[in-house]
């Protein structure tokens, strides 16, 4: 899931940080990545948590804009599974 994010949220790694303390209780090995206003979310169930997922970013001073959504691949369930990518 990718989530633009309007307005300014200031440096990325602490964006990233804050984000991911808001949202780990809640889905269980979240993997968050934030560049260019933009948060990467890679959880499972993460549509059925979408509204509790906006409303902490809302609640941290994160403002979600634009959301977009994929299924699963196979590499995202093993990142989620392994914490590292496939490798060739």
């Amino acid at each position: 899931m990718e989530i633009q994010l309007n307005g300014s949220m200031g440096d990325p790694v602490t964006a990233q940080a804050r984000a991911c303390e808001a949202l780990a209780d809640m889905v269980p090995n979240i993997i968050l990545d934030a560049a260019n206003h933009t948060l990467h979310l890679r959880a499972l169930n993460a549509t059925g948590n979408l509204p509790l997922i906006v409303e902490r970013l809302n609640a941290i001073g994160l403002q979600p804009g634009m959301l977009s959504v994929r299924a699963n691949t196979l590499e995202d369930v093993f990142i989620q599974l392994t914490g590292r990518r496939l490798r060739e």
